[in-house]
């Protein structure tokens, strides 16, 4: 004969079962979740180190074009200071080496602005001990080239080939000179001022 389980076991191993289930149901979940959260924060993390990448590239070429930009800007500044420079060397070597034998002042006066106070005065000194009589009424300036350039101490240091003609009193040109001016400036309140010249004489064509 069959021996007959009661109802009550019977219910009771029924729901050990169902219990089973259900705890192997939320295991599964559970690791079903965490594989979810791993995956997604490792893809995170990826992505957050390809934003890091993508914005140091950025960066790098952004400081790189702001470099390019800033060069090209001081090439155009070294430029254009370089032409106001010749434009006061001009200005200036024009005026002080004409010179009028009725007016022997006048080139050191029109040439004033062009000097710092300190040279000029140094330069008038200079020339007031001067007795030399000069062998000709007029010179005047003709050509004016640049053949030098460079930085000495950070200063402006230039050379300037100069061509001039020599005059009687009747201003009839006798020769013509060439002479070669080394000379130093430095920028005060936007202007380029020459703060120190040597001349040396390279040759005196006269006329026959």
């Amino acid at each position: 004969m069959l021996k007959k389980i009661p109802a009550n076991e019977e219910n009771a191993e029924k729901k050990i079962v169902r219990q089973k289930k259900l705890f192997i149901v939320i295991c599964i979940v559970f690791i079903g979740a965490m594989l979810l959260y791993f995956m997604g924060g490792s893809n995170k993390e990826k992505v957050t180190k390809n934003e890091q990448k993508e914005s140091l590239i950025e960066g790098n070429s952004s400081e790189q074009s702001t470099y390019k930009s800033s060069v090209v800007k001081e090439e155009k500044a070294e430029d254009k200071d370089k032409q106001e420079m010749q434009q006061t060397l001009k200005s200036f070597i024009e005026s002080y080496y004409s010179y009028d034998y009725k007016n022997k002042d006048k080139h050191l006066k029109e040439s004033k602005k062009y000097l710092t106070p300190e040279f000029y005065k140094e330069l008038s000194l200079a020339e007031e001990n001067n007795t030399k009589v000069q062998p000709f009424a007029y010179r005047k300036v003709q050509d004016i080239s640049y053949s030098g350039f460079s930085l000495v101490n950070g200063k402006p240091h230039w050379i300037a080939s100069v061509n001039a003609e020599l005059l009687d009193d009747k201003r009839k040109v006798t020769g013509t000179i060439e002479v070669e001016f080394e000379l130093d400036l430095n920028k005060r309140e936007d202007n380029w001022t020459v703060t120190y010249f040597a001349v040396t004489g390279k040759g005196l064509k006269e006329n026959e």
